[in-house]
């Protein structure tokens, strides 16, 4: 398997996998779920995404969908052609994330990522979260959005509010996520504070 990121990166997946497999022998579904589920699928790319997808829907005889497909959803819903992305992975995993997003038709200006363990991003504050992606997006000027990647951290309640300070839409992973699901049962539930995805509905 190409580990996309460093030593750590690989590390905190193990560890993670460990976890997933409750003592047992880690399988490959342990690793799949402790690096997102959907690593396959970014690897590939966007082009490739749907051709997984439907491999998998025919194995398993249940429909799915990856949240990297949710969030390039989120991002056409909302017009966006360029964005800024902050994460909490630093390196060539980066990369990765950056180039699935341009096969999907995005100008990717940046994938900003802030350096912490793994194991600490869920301890970072949302004011950290909050300063770094706002450095982040003036650092690239003309961006129409953030996107910001990963539900680890704790940034539910800096969404709207990165939204009314720069003026661009944000896509987080999860409200992308619930507004995915919603259009997928046919159901139209706006919620307010967690950005204009969700309060909008597209």
């Amino acid at each position: 398997y190409p580990w996309p990121g460093n030593v750590r990166e690989l590390a905190n997946a193990m560890q993670k996998a460990l976890i997933f497999s409750r003592g047992y022998p880690i399988d490959p579904d342990d690793v799949s779920r402790a690096i997102g589920g959907e690593s396959q699928a970014k690897e590939a790319g966007d082009q490739q995404t749907e051709e997984i997808v439907r491999q998998w829907e025919k194995k398993h005889k249940i429909p799915v969908v990856t949240a990297s497909m949710t969030q390039v959803e989120a991002l056409r819903a909302l017009k966006v052609k360029k964005f800024v992305g902050v994460t909490y992975f630093t390196g060539k995993i980066n990369e990765t994330f950056s180039r699935y997003f341009a096969e999907a038709g995005f100008d990717v200006l940046g994938m900003e990522g802030i350096p912490v363990a793994f194991e600490d991003v869920g301890k970072l504050s949302s004011q950290e979260v909050y300063a770094h992606t706002h450095r982040a997006f003036l650092r690239h000027q003309g961006a129409d959005a953030i996107y910001m990647l990963g539900s680890g951290w704790r940034t539910m309640d800096i969404i709207h509010l990165l939204e009314e300070d720069l003026q661009v839409p944000v896509i987080h992973p999860v409200p992308a996520r619930v507004w995915a699901i919603q259009k997928r049962l046919h159901v139209r539930q706006p919620v307010k504070g967690y950005g204009q995805l969700l309060e909008e509905m597209p």
